[in-house]
Formats: structure tokens, C-alpha cells, sequence
């Protein structure tokens, strides 16, 4: 049960914790990805219920039109490295990348970071 709050600001994942637990108490979310379906709004333009917020990730389609403007750019792109964390489990877009990248004809090279530390060793092997 939460005590009594005006409005409850939920980071990532916990959206999900909050629309189980929260009952009616607005609740704001803050950086998760696919918030229609995970279920916690019923569109990104008209959230309903008592959630909103700020998503990172709109749509699944997000990522076939990242490549698609990357192609208009570079006609010829065959291959594109893609920098993202490793061990990172908020990170499990990869299947969703690899369906839009097989319909633009690219080949996705993953290069793994787990700190800011490995961006040197990262830009290089991009090389």
C-alpha cells in the first residue's frame, strides 16, 4: 500500500510495478520503452487511465525508420554498428533491430560497452 502521494514518478521498468500496485494514483514514468505494449497507456496520443509519460522508445516501428532514413542518407549502407551496453537488462530491443534491419537489406554489428571507459577500444573496433 503507498502512502498517501499526490503523484508518483516511476523510472523504467517500475512503470510496470505501478500500474499493478499504484491503483488510482497518477503516475508519471520516466525512460521505458513501449509503454502501449507493455500495456501501461492505451496510445502514446491519448495516454487514458492515470498514466503518462516520457517514453524512449515510442513504437516498435521506431527502429525500422531509423534505418530507413540511414539508407536515404547512405544508399549503399550495408552495415551498420550499433554501440550498446552489455549486461544491461532494460537493453532487449536486439530481435526488434534485427527484423528492421533484415527489411532495409543491413547487416547490424553489435559492439558491447559497460562503461565509458570501453568507447576508445569500441570506436576502434568499429574500424
Amino acid at each position: 500500500m503507498l502512502p498517501q502521494v499526490d503523484l508518483l514518478v516511476v523510472w523504467g521498468e517500475g512503470a510496470i510495478a505501478a500500474k499493478k500496485l499504484a491503483g488510482g494514483v497518477p503516475t508519471v514514468f520516466i525512460s521505458i520503452g513501449f509503454p502501449v505494449e507493455l500495456g501501461l497507456v492505451q496510445s502514446l496520443a491519448h495516454p487514458g487511465g492515470n498514466m503518462t509519460g516520457v517514453t524512449f522508445e515510442a513504437a516498435t516501428e521506431t527502429y525500422g525508420k531509423r534505418l530507413q532514413i540511414l539508407k536515404e542518407i547512405v544508399p549503399d549502407l550495408k552495415r551498420v554498428a550499433v554501440l550498446r551496453p552489455v549486461d544491461d537488462p532494460a537493453f532487449v530491443e536486439k530481435p526488434l533491430q534485427d527484423l528492421a534491419a533484415r527489411e532495409f537489406g543491413v547487416t547490424l554489428l553489435p559492439v558491447g560497452i559497460k562503461s565509458a571507459d570501453d568507447l576508445v577500444a569500441a570506436f576502434g573496433s568499429m574500424k
